[in-house]
């Protein structure tokens, strides 16, 4: 979880705008959203590391509750082994096979 590193103390209310471009995957969009409201000091964030690391770098955001993190081997790839795997499943497993990490 993250949340802003700025601590002001004033009760003023706070104008937020966040852009967005029509082409961002909705889902991507939503993290954005929230991303752009615990910069802005609307709250507390939770996603990946890697997504919020540049934030945590240039200090706008800072990390809370770290000794609670759970950590994230990686996803995970379940399906069922069949002599004849259909064409796309196999070339998505070869592909995820030859992914480094």
């Amino acid at each position: 979880m993250i949340s802003n590193a700025r601590r002001g103390g004033g009760t003023s209310p706070r104008r937020v705008i966040i852009e967005h471009t029509a082409r961002v995957e909705k889902s991507r969009w939503r993290v954005e959203l929230r991303l752009g409201a615990a910069i802005a000091g609307l709250g507390v964030v939770s996603s990946f590391e890697d997504f919020l690391a540049p934030a945590m770098r240039s200090g706008q955001l800072e990390p809370v509750l770290e000794d609670w993190w759970q950590s994230f081997p990686g996803p995970f790839l379940y399906y069922a082994s069949r002599r004849h795997m259909p064409a796309p499943l196999r070339a998505f497993v070869d592909f995820l096979k030859v992914q480094p990490g």
